[in-house]
């Protein structure tokens, strides 16, 4: 039982790896590719049909995020691994199994960040909290109910 948990656990680390690689490149990919456009847009273009979507923006995600986000993913886990055959000190495994997921952390939260500060987001959601919640009607008037 235990030795199950820690393959899971194992697998749950390169997964959060792969995603905190990811995201950042996917950011940096979509500021390059949505210019002056609103997060309305966006969205819309996320939630559209894919078959419409143009081959050459599609290989271009692949080229620039998903196989970079391998290849890192792959980086750490051949790192980790021979820091393990090598009978590292736990010590110096936990520092860079933990230095690699919190520099992901901090570099996500950046890129999010500037993400979210570009399209406007919080104004996006509170739009959509504020009216999408009542069928498009406004609220404060009376007959929203």
């Amino acid at each position: 039982m235990k030795k199950a948990v820690s393959v899971c656990v194992t697998i749950l680390y390169y997964v959060v790896i792969f995603l905190l690689t990811l995201i950042p490149l996917a950011v940096r990919w979509a500021l390059g590719i949505w210019v002056g456009v609103t997060f309305d847009e966006i969205v819309y273009h996320l939630t559209a049909p894919i078959e419409g979507t143009s081959s050459e923006i599609m290989n271009g995600f692949y080229l620039t995020c998903l196989i970079p986000a391998i290849a890192v993913t792959a980086i750490v886990l051949v790192v980790n691994a021979i820091l393990r055959r090598r009978d590292a000190a736990k010590k110096i495994r936990r520092f860079v199994r933990y230095g690699a997921l919190a520099v992901l952390v901090l570099v996500t939260g950046i890129a999010v960040y500037r993400f979210s500060s570009t399209y406007k987001m919080a104004d996006y959601v509170r739009h959509d909290l504020y009216y999408g919640w009542h069928g498009g009607a406004d609220i404060r008037s009376s007959d929203a109910f």
